[in-house]
């Protein structure tokens, strides 16, 4: 018989223990601790009523703030870009943004979701090599899909590049994925004078009249001069482009122009090359 058979028993005990609760103790420490894992699990697999899931990316925001849901998630995005910076590149920051959300004090709330990731890099990368943009995204109607029950959004509102130092400066025709984008001088509605830009638009005469594609011409200014004035400018800058494309043969039954004026920046209009970005037209081909 063993000399401590009590102590035997007592050890047998705690193991047989430990296979019962061991899986559940992550759960039995985070309801302790009051931050539990699985409370965060269920919010990221929210659905909306018509069964939207929250999406793979873990850096989400809610609608109408400019902080994301988890700061510690986005020092973990600053950290990680500090630590891919290399010399001869700068960092474009993008933050999107819906047409009808509200930003803090007057400010685009897209530059504000920006301008938070920045400050947390802070002069780790050289400020003026980091540039900060804005990406509105044209919805506005009740029950987008873009957000769950909870006004949690549900598609990446950040986004970032690595640009070359010399090609940080928009070109006067850019074409997105979504989007193409003709830049304007100030106050004039005579798009820039850019063989890129004339070569663009007869490209696209030519795709829309043997298609019978219909496109949208939508007209941005930036925040100088009166809102109503910019209202006005913005739709100019529209037709002036529609104008081209109907001489070049384009159907006016194709083209939709519209004006958002100086409502949807895509840069800060507190410096010259943030308004030159912002006087622009931006080009959608529809789908069919």
């Amino acid at each position: 018989m063993p000399k401590y058979p009590y102590a035997l028993w007592l050890i047998a005990f705690i193991g047989v223990g430990w296979l019962w609760i061991g899986p559940f103790q992550s759960d039995i420490n985070a309801a302790i601790s009051g931050n539990s894992e699985m409370e965060d699990s269920e919010l990221l697999e929210d659905t909306t009523e018509e069964g939207v899931k929250m999406p793979s990316f873990p850096l989400y925001y809610m609608f109408n703030q400019s902080s994301p849901a988890d700061e510690k998630i986005l020092q973990g995005v600053a950290d990680e870009l500090v630590s891919k910076f290399q010399d001869g590149k700068a960092l474009e920051i993008i933050g999107s943004y819906f047409e009808n959300e509200e930003g803090e004090e007057d400010t685009n709330i897209g530059l504000s979701r920006a301008s938070k990731l920045k400050a947390m890099i802070g002069d780790r990368i050289p400020p003026d090599l980091i540039i900060e943009r804005a990406n509105p995204l044209n919805a506005t109607k009740e029950g987008d899909d873009r957000l769950n029950k909870d006004n949690v959004i549900l598609v990446e509102m950040l986004a970032t590049n690595w640009l070359d130092v010399e090609k940080t400066e928009k070109e006067s025709v850019e074409e997105l994925a979504d989007k193409v984008v003709i830049r304007f001088p100030y106050n004039s509605t005579e798009k820039i004078e850019d063989p890129a830009v004339d070569e663009y638009l007869d490209k696209l005469s030519a795709r829309i009249i043997e298609s019978s594609e219909k496109i949208t011409l939508v007209g941005h200014t930036d925040s100088k001069g009166p809102e109503d004035s910019n209202m006005t400018l913005g739709k100019n800058r529209a037709l002036a482009i529609y104008n081209i494309l109907v001489a070049k043969g384009v159907s006016s039954d194709q083209i939709e122009v519209s004006s958002k004026g100086e409502s949807l920046p895509v840069a800060s209009n507190a410096t010259e090359s943030g308004m030159n970005e912002n006087r622009r037209v931006e080009l959608k081909i529809l789908e069919q």
